[in-house]
């Protein structure tokens, strides 16, 4: 049977190396720089869509399928969320009907 080894305690952090600095490119965008980024990708995005539209082949049979298939996965839970706010709706307008 060995002896077991000793536990050294951490290092205090001034004596750990410096953290490396980032390049400039590498940096953190600023909070305002960020949102136009994301917005000039999906504007670069809606163009790269549009471009592919029109050329050949296109693919017919798979956009009906993911037509069908995004249709028939929202359907349910948008008519569920939709039912409350007609609810809503009836009452009022049967109340203001009741006050006239």
């Amino acid at each position: 049977m060995t002896a077991p080894m000793p536990v050294r305690p951490p290092e205090p952090p001034e004596k750990l190396p410096p953290a490396p600095s980032r390049a400039p490119e590498q940096r953190r965008p600023s909070r305002l720089l960020a949102p136009l980024r994301e917005t000039g990708k999906l504007f670069a995005l809606g163009i790269a869509v549009a471009r592919a539209i029109f050329r050949r082949p296109f693919q017919l049979r798979e956009f009906i399928e993911q037509f069908w298939f995004v249709a028939s996965v929202t359907i349910l839970p948008a008519a569920l969320v939709s039912i409350p706010f007609g609810a809503v709706i009836a009452l009022q307008v049967g109340s203001l009907t009741q006050q006239l």
